[in-house]
């Protein structure tokens, strides 16, 4: 967790099984995506942090000096109970620790664990949701909707709000996923468009893709973008760029599978 807190701006990378975050220092930083940003406004929020034993970590992290915004609170999602709190973190991101009940797997010993998923803000859950399926073959693997004075009080809601939350990704894998969250009853600021160098905080993500002829097809009504053969940190090879219809940027590399 100390390391996502203390850079200055990173870039997330999504692959099928797994998540990990790309972390970037500008020479000229400028603002955070997040800065002054309201808990409904659209943008790159949050990274879930799998932990174990989720009052422990709050009572250590608090001694240590960290803020949260609530103490832990038990939700329940069609029978799957879970615990979260969330914690403000440098350059506006949230960190958000999640517990969820019969997945010890996902920790380690020391109590902390995998960040299974990231969570952007939409205006429009449907049309975000269409997107990912019919452009990445994402497949929605959980829906739900919260209310009532548990989320209000966990998330920072005015009272009568709620949340539709929808999960993607692979059904079979608790890793390399994206939560689509679209709030409802309350007033929502655009700030996608920050979300460009040298801007602080989440910028995009990326995805691992074994061929992309077939993306470009299917990506031609949103306005991807081909841009060739490149050399990056994650490596060389063929990359083609788009924009979500909320605006969340996305990377898309070429990389071919290996082995037998």
């Amino acid at each position: 967790i100390a390391v996502v807190m203390l850079v200055v701006s990173f870039v997330l990378l999504l692959l099928i099984n797994l998540i990990a975050a790309h972390l970037v220092r500008f020479k000229l930083p400028g603002e955070a995506v997040r800065k002054d940003a309201a808990p409904s406004d659209l943008v790159p929020k949050s990274i879930d942090v799998a932990v174990r034993d989720i009052g422990a970590r709050y009572a250590e992290l608090t001694a240590a000096g960290f803020q949260f915004r609530s103490e832990p609170h038990r939700l329940e999602a069609k029978g799957l109970g879970f615990h979260e709190t969330h914690l403000p973190s440098h350059d506006g991101l949230n960190v958000v620790l999640v517990e969820v009940e019969g997945q010890p797997e996902l920790t380690s010993p020391a109590g902390y664990g995998v960040a299974p998923q990231i969570v952007v803000t939409t205006p429009d859950n449907i049309a975000e949701k269409k997107f990912f399926e019919g452009v990445l073959n994402l497949v929605e693997a959980s829906y739900n909707r919260f209310s009532g004075p548990d989320i209000e009080k966990t998330v920072g809601l005015p009272p009568g709000a709620g949340l539709d939350i929808r999960i993607l990704g692979d059904p079979a894998s608790r890793y390399g996923r994206l939560e689509l969250v679209q709030y409802e009853g309350v007033k929502s600021r655009n700030l996608y468009p920050r979300t460009a160098p040298p801007a602080r905080g989440m910028l995009s993500v990326t995805y691992f893709v074994p061929d992309l002829t077939p993306l470009l097809a299917r990506g031609a009504s949103y306005g991807i973008r081909d841009a060739g053969r490149v050399t990056t940190i994650l490596g060389t090879g063929r990359m083609a760029q788009l924009t979500s219809p909320a605006g969340l940027r996305i990377n898309l590399l070429e990389r071919p599978p290996t082995g037998g």
